[in-house]
């Protein structure tokens, strides 16, 4: 959420991202001729695909399917649903537990 001390407007920042939209440039070249740090005019565009559902920069080159999930997710349901990735988790632990001792390093689960 933008700060009220922000130095650019709200309207600004809509024109900024609608014309990286409609030009087809890239958000980090009009970032650089405007003299805007790109992560902030990237960020602008983010904000505005998801206030407007719109699909993300990703899932609108087809790099990323919008139902596609992270690696991070997966593992997580492989967790949930296999009772083997318990014990795979515990030994990491035990295992982590005696390098740490090894080391003299404290350990905390």
């Amino acid at each position: 959420m933008p700060s009220n001390n922000s130095k650019y407007t709200p309207e600004m920042r809509e024109q900024t991202v609608r014309f990286i939209l409609d030009s087809k440039k890239s958000a980090s070249s009009v970032a650089e001729e405007m003299g805007i740090d790109k992560n902030t005019v990237c960020s602008w565009v983010r904000t505005f695909r998801r206030k407007n559902n719109m699909p993300s920069y990703a899932e609108a080159k087809g790099i990323k399917a919008k139902d596609q999930v992270s690696d991070r997710e997966l593992i997580q349901r492989n967790r949930e649903l296999d009772p083997r990735w318990v014990l795979f988790s515990d030994m990491q632990f035990h295992m982590h537990r005696k390098m740490s001792t090894l080391s003299g390093k404290p350990i905390q689960r």
